[in-house]
């Protein structure tokens, strides 16, 4: 009768009920956790993404925000003329006219490239380089082909923009 009670130790003894009940309740308990706790880390998994708010704009790209125009063709640009960068929109604000589009851009490229298109106009191939709070961006003019280098080239236009700094909220 004793046999039926006893359980064998991890070194080879054997427990009989009572020294069980004593000792080896509690390393019981331990190895039926084990499983539920197994169970409860792998169900857990990591917390969900929280989805972007309503009319979020896209990812931030490296000419979001608001850029002044300073030099065209190494000419300074005297009056207003501002580039907005929002998600993959862009516009244009020129005097009086505004002009307003999409664009991409691939940083992997050398130089690195913008695809710029606004309504009833073709798509405008450029490159462009951003060094701090200056951009410099050669657009095609009466070129076909997409340029190859910074810097003013007869069939391109090249400008430069100042980042204009954000005043804080009152």
């Amino acid at each position: 009768m004793g046999h039926r009670y006893q359980l064998i130790s991890r070194r080879g003894g054997a427990y009989n009920y009572a020294t069980f009940r004593k000792r080896g309740a509690h390393h019981m308990k331990r190895l039926l956790l084990l499983p539920l706790v197994f169970v409860l880390v792998s169900c857990a998994g990591r917390p969900p993404v929280p989805a972007p708010p309503p009319g979020a704009a896209g990812p931030v790209t490296p000419f979001a925000g608001k850029w002044r125009e300073i030099k065209n063709e190494d000419k300074p640009v005297t009056w207003d003329k501002t580039w907005i960068f929002e998600g993959n929109t862009i516009t244009i604000k020129d005097g009086g006219r505004t002009y307003t589009g999409t664009f991409t851009y691939k940083e992997d490229r050398e130089p690195k490239e913008i695809d710029i298109l606004f309504e009833e106009h073709p798509a405008n191939r450029a490159i462009y380089a951003i060094d701090g709070n200056v951009m410099h961006i050669k657009l095609l003019d009466s070129r076909v082909e997409r340029a190859t280098k910074l810097g003013m080239e007869p069939g391109y236009t090249f400008i430069m923009c100042e980042k204009v700094k954000e005043e804080p909220a009152r």
